[in-house]
């Protein structure tokens, strides 16, 4: 009898120690692999590599990017984008016009020594305007960009 008490004593005291240490240890053990996995990434990449998820990357290009509307569940379909040039031009800022030229200058240097162009000075447009819409209370919204195209000097056409 007192062998059976024992082991009831026991099976209590664990049950009670897992209720209360199990969130903690559980917490821990997560820390610990989430320690060790990164230890193992910095080991095997030989570079430090950064993940930023604001960020959209195209070979050398870097741009931030920013959700304008929608999301991963309930995003807009390739039919409910639409895109709207205007045809009036758009100019820059002194600033950032001045910087835009510096940028075509030197990409214009890289073109007669290469022979190639990192970046493409083209047509350029700008986002003037977001609109949002919906047709009936039960259809998809409508997504609307506005669109303008900036003035450009085209320096890199003139070298």
């Amino acid at each position: 009898m007192a062998q059976i008490l024992m082991n009831l004593f026991w099976i209590v005291v664990g049950i009670v120690i897992t209720r209360v240490l199990d969130k903690p240890i559980e917490r821990l053990q997560r820390r610990l692999i989430y320690r060790c996995r990164s230890i193992l990434a910095r080991l095997r990449s030989g570079e430090n590599s950064t993940v930023t998820q604001d960020e959209f990357r195209l070979g050398k290009w870097r741009v931030p990017w920013v959700v304008v509307d929608g999301s991963s569940s309930d995003p807009y379909a390739p039919s409910n984008l639409i895109c709207q040039l205007d045809p009036r031009p758009l100019s820059l800022p002194a600033d950032r016009q001045s910087k835009k030229e510096q940028i075509e200058i030197a990409q214009a240097r890289i073109a007669e020594v290469d022979g190639r162009r990192e970046f493409h000075n083209g047509p350029t447009v700008a986002l003037a305007g977001i609109g949002r819409g919906q047709i009936g209370v039960a259809e998809d919204s409508l997504l609307i960009l506005r669109l303008r195209h900036l003035i450009t000097t085209h320096i890199w056409q003139q070298h």
